[in-house]
């Protein structure tokens, strides 16, 4: 929980912290990890509002919840993308997390918000750029799209949104 309530310049500070956590973490041992959420927290001016430990905490809730779902998955953190659709159109971002299993790719898209009440409606909202981001992948890849899944790391929860976007 959050020790106080931001606003939106240390909200958008908190995001790039968490994003950035969850990005570098991936492999490292416990002491490496704390010292990680320590120096990002310090270093986005946002150790105010949530603890080295509740940052850390964050991480092991989603690898959890992915090892329960995607056992032996590579995780890929921060991939960019660039893809012209068959309308000519072009979907360019950066996919926060690619979960690779030998049956295909799922992709983790990170959101950071306050006071979220319904998570699925709030997850729900962001189906499309994950569809979109499905679909440059798939091409890309060659590789069956198993999931999207929106993570909300402030409310501790994974969310499935693949239902929202059936054709990703």
């Amino acid at each position: 929980a959050l020790r106080t309530t931001p606003d939106d310049d240390a909200m958008t500070r908190l995001g790039s912290a968490v994003h950035a956590f969850l990005a570098a973490e991936v492999g490292i041992d416990d002491a490496a990890r704390a010292k990680l959420a320590t120096d990002l927290l310090a270093r986005f001016s946002v150790e105010h509002l949530l603890v080295a430990g509740e940052l850390v905490e964050i991480g092991r809730r989603l690898h959890t919840g992915l090892a329960e779902r995607f056992a032996g998955a590579r995780l890929h953190c921060e991939r960019p993308l660039w893809h012209r659709r068959a309308d000519g159109s072009v979907v360019r971002g950066q996919i926060d997390m690619v979960v690779e299993v030998p049956a295909g790719l799922a992709i983790v898209d990170h959101k950071t918000y306050l006071g979220v009440t319904d998570v699925a409606a709030q997850a729900t909202e962001f189906a499309g750029q994950l569809a979109a981001y499905a679909e440059g992948l798939s091409a890309a890849t060659g590789r069956p799209l198993l999931a999207l899944l929106v993570h909300l790391p402030l409310q501790g929860v994974l969310v499935d949104v693949t239902a929202a976007h059936p054709g990703a």
